[in-house]
């Protein structure tokens, strides 16, 4: 059966990289090297924050591992004025990421990184950055087109433990055709509408998935109504459809969820933004437990990167919703 097997085995498939253990000794190197900002994948990339104007930026191409995407979308540069001065917000922020860790080690984990929330979010977030966190500060931009996605990553260093929210909003709208207010009681337009298939897909952590299914749009007796379909599925495979209605519900909604294998806990929240045009703003709001940053076998950063669990995880080790209320708690 062996034989067989080997006959089917993909020529250019490797192994998975080892997991780092804690009684692995990390030594340090002597010289630093430069390392990228987690909202660079490219000489000319950044958010809004740190490269507004898309001016050159320091990149290495080689911190990604073979299977990151090195180019998300983009956003269109910003133009800037001649009159602008040396104050002017459009100039990168003078920022670098230095780290005496060894890079080209694989098995140490210092290259693994956070996977991506939505798969066109332009943050890559490494171990090796933690040691850099407080200085990086929020990142904030725009992506994807279908719908467009404002997104903000904001850290925060608490007890010497480290933390992550994710904020990731986008509007739906349908359209009621010649419907207004003032159409007859007798007359109602519902029309149900999908978001982009390649935009549907939120993925809090590795283990928990929320799936935005439709959006449906109601004008009956001289109101008009919203409503977003989605569903989500927890840590244990389990998942459950989740509808707001503004009729029922009220002009916001929103549902929790946690994981019970990481330190991540997450929201959807739906507003109803404008009952005149229907908009509808929404709303996904993750926030992740990163560990002390002081080694990449730490269980907190082994749970968010590796999907099964290893010797060094086990089960999340705060009860859902912690990391929300240590995060938001003034």
């Amino acid at each position: 059966m062996s034989f067989f097997k080997s006959l089917f085995c993909h020529k250019d498939s490797t192994p998975p990289a080892p997991i780092p253990s804690l009684s692995d000794e990390i030594i340090p190197l002597s010289t630093p090297w430069k390392g990228n900002l987690p909202c660079v994948h490219g000489p000319n990339d950044g958010c809004k924050n740190h490269n507004p104007s898309h001016s050159e930026i320091h990149f290495d191409s080689s911190l990604f591992l073979d299977n990151e995407t090195l180019k998300p979308v983009q956003p269109k540069p910003v133009a800037h004025h001649h009159h602008s001065t040396s104050s002017d917000s459009s100039s990168p922020q003078k920022i670098e990421i230095l780290s005496n860790l060894p890079r080209d080690l694989p098995a140490s984990g210092v290259l693994s990184c956070l996977p991506k929330i939505h798969k066109s979010l332009p943050y890559t977030l490494s171990f090796y950055h933690l040691s850099s966190f407080s200085s990086i500060g929020s990142c904030q931009s725009k992506t994807g087109s279908n719908p467009l996605i404002n997104w903000t990553a904001t850290p925060l260093v608490k007890s010497d433990s480290l933390y992550i929210r994710f904020t990731l909003s986008f509007t739906l709208q349908t359209d009621l055709g010649g419907w207004t207010p003032s159409t007859p009681h007798a007359r109602s337009i519902v029309k149900n509408g999908l978001i982009g298939s390649g935009y549907r897909d939120f993925k809090p952590c590795l283990h928990t998935h929320i799936k935005f299914t439709s959006h449906k749009g109601e004008g009956k007796d001289h109101v008009r109504y919203a409503g977003v379909n989605y569903t989500i599925r927890d840590s244990e495979g389990q998942g459950r459809s989740v509808e707001w209605r503004s009729e029922v519900d009220g002009n916001e909604g929103g549902e929790k969820g946690g994981c019970g294998k990481c330190e991540t806990d997450f929201k959807v929240i739906c507003r109803f933004e404008d009952e005149e045009s229907g908009r509808v703003g929404v709303e996904v709001k993750v926030w992740k437990g990163l560990g002390e940053g002081s080694h990449p076998g730490e269980g907190e950063w082994l749970g968010l990167t590796r999907r099964e669990p290893g010797e060094e995880m086990g089960k999340r080790k705060g009860e859902v919703g912690g990391v929300e209320r240590i995060f938001e708690e003034k």
